[in-house]
């Protein structure tokens, strides 16, 4: 709780920085390239990385480790759901404010984090919280000791992360080369939706397919005492993530085949199947590791647990995209060896196509890794291992929590 006020207190004023440097004259008569830095470099990222790191374990939380355990599965369903409910509104706000008024569009979002800062202060009295215990003396050796404890405690947590890099590395694509294949390619709806756009597709596509999952099939078979095991779950995942490169594929037959026909492009909605089949797929990768880091995770070091998951599911992926497109570069030349393939023409003789095939293989070896017996029965043991203390009686637990909060309101 006090993390995530701490860092909302650092990521906002981030965010009104990099705001300020976009009124012409406010800072100085030169662009404040100081204030930007700043801001971009240091309040923003700090903030947004300790927020990110607790603010799905603080959430989880409020659940009772035991009694609501089929709860957790459902609740980062819908935490993800929400994360990318902001990025559809941001993606479609924002760029619409930006149209009419820079300035006004790089103020929306400190609006919007102030209000949330206050509402999410507002529910405080409501809240579980734990308190921190702090040691007074800790030597060097018991530091040694700790370390390494440390270590042993993320590296399950590490290993189970490391299962949906495959399926990291394709969603990592939207970024990338899913830009690249859509600039050749004709925008759509009077030309409201283009390459840059389409990444609202893939947020459309977590919204309807984690309603569905986390709403629906879920719930269904947890009434029939089913519970499908987090490596199967990577592995549907996975496959979504061979349907999305697979999608990609076509996509690249469909834009050289009509442009050696015809002369002309497609339209960018030839993308919209890749961009749901990674949506998908994020519901049952992204989402079930974020409970995995979650529950595997000794009770004090859950927001180091969910750190080093966003670490396999953003850092990890992309330093392979990385050293993948390294290797690859040919094929995102012509065949004169021009390093653009910005038109359709210098496109059309590159082989991008061939990174599609590369990429459609790595999320194939995550699918069927994570469809094997023993790596089934690793993860199941990891996730057995309980390091939870918490009483199993619900109205223990609820009189504690009770107290707590009787406890806190009378401190305010």
């Amino acid at each position: 709780y006090v993390i995530l006020l701490g860092a909302l207190l650092l990521y906002i004023p981030g965010c009104l920085l990099i705001a300020l440097t976009t009124i012409p004259g406010l800072l100085g008569t030169a662009f404040n390239i100081k204030a930007l830095s700043v801001g971009l470099l240091v309040l923003y990222p700090i903030g947004a990385g300790a927020i990110k790191s607790v603010v799905n374990i603080f959430g989880a939380k409020q659940y009772h480790p035991v009694l609501q355990s089929s709860l957790i599965s459902a609740y980062y369903v819908k935490f993800y759901m929400a994360i990318n409910l902001g990025a559809l509104m941001g993606g479609i706000l924002i760029s619409v404010a930006a149209q009419k008024n820079v300035v006004v569009a790089y103020f929306i979002p400190v609006a919007m984090l102030s209000l949330g800062l206050i509402v999410f202060a507002a529910g405080t009295p409501r809240y579980v919280r734990c308190n921190a215990v702090v040691s007074e003396q800790i030597s060097k050796e018991m530091m040694r000791e700790k370390a390494s404890q440390l270590f042993w405690d993320m590296l399950p947590v590490a290993g189970v992360s490391a299962l949906i890099v495959p399926f990291n590395i394709a969603y990592s694509q939207m970024a990338t080369t899913f830009k690249v294949q859509g600039i050749v390619m004709n925008s759509a709806l009077w030309g409201y939706v283009d390459a840059a756009s389409m990444n609202n597709a893939d947020a459309i596509s977590v919204l309807f397919f984690g309603y569905v999952v986390g709403s629906y099939l879920y719930p269904a078979l947890a009434k029939r005492g089913i519970r499908v095991p987090t490596s199967y779950k990577f592995a549907v995942g996975s496959f979504f993530g061979v349907l999305a490169m697979g999608c990609a594929l076509l996509t690249e037959y469909a834009i050289r085949y009509t442009y050696a026909q015809t002369g002309k492009q497609i339209s960018i909605l030839f993308q919209t199947p890749a961009y749901i089949s990674i949506g998908a797929g994020e519901i049952f990768a992204i989402s079930t590791a974020y409970e995995v880091a979650y529950t595997a995770a000794p009770r004090d070091k859950k927001a180091l647990a969910s750190a080093t998951n966003l670490f396999f599911v953003g850092g990890v992926p992309n330093f392979v995209c990385i050293a993948l497109y390294q290797a690859c570069a040919k094929w995102f030349h012509t065949r004169d060896g021009e390093t653009s393939i910005q038109s359709i023409e210098q496109y059309s003789s590159s082989t991008v196509y061939k990174y599609f095939v590369v990429l459609l293989m790595i999320a194939s070896i995550g699918t069927v890794t994570n469809c094997f017996p023993l790596v089934k029965r690793w993860v199941v043991s990891i996730e057995n291992i309980s390091h939870e203390d918490e009483p199993r009686s619900y109205s223990k637990w609820l009189k504690r929590q009770y107290t707590r909060r009787e406890s806190n309101i009378s401190d305010m």
